[in-house]
């Protein structure tokens, strides 16, 4: 049933071309989605959920596409024997761009972003930083907000 219920989830995120969502639910989604090929690659997931009610305003389906490049190239980078970790937060010096890190790669001096940024959807206007161990998706804000619960 799960299965299902993601598969539809995923299948109507085309519904909208923006809206106002929950990053950490749409992540939880691909996750789940892709959980066959990350256990297929043997990589560990370690996602760490925002602690704010953070929220960003995009087309589902371009964020989900985004997200899934960005795991599927981290878990070909994966330490050997290491966890992928997962984190979605505001960009720093910025309340509305929301960045995603994907932490524990170990990349090669010849490992980039398959086609740079040609894989990221254009309408997203995300951009891609590779550091040392780290990718991070930075998805610029249209209306994206961090509210605090309390």
């Amino acid at each position: 049933k799960a299965v299902i219920r993601s598969l539809n989830r995923f299948a109507h995120s085309v519904d909208n071309e923006v809206q106002m969502m929950d990053p950490d639910a749409m992540i939880d989604l691909i996750l789940g989605l892709s959980g066959r090929v990350l256990g297929q690659k043997n990589v560990k997931i370690r996602f760490n959920r925002n602690e704010n009610d953070l929220k960003i305003t995009a087309c589902p389906f371009d964020f989900l596409n985004a997200v899934y490049s960005c795991l599927m190239f981290a878990a070909d980078n994966v330490q050997k024997g290491n966890t992928l970790c997962i984190e979605c937060r505001c960009t720093k010096g910025s309340q509305q761009d929301i960045s995603i890190y994907f932490s524990g790669l170990l990349l090669k001096d010849n490992s980039s972003f398959p086609h740079t940024q040609d894989q990221l959807p254009s309408k997203l206007g995300a951009q891609i930083k590779i550091s040392d161990d780290q990718l991070c998706l930075i998805i610029p804000g249209t209306g994206n907000k961090q509210e605090t619960s309390g």
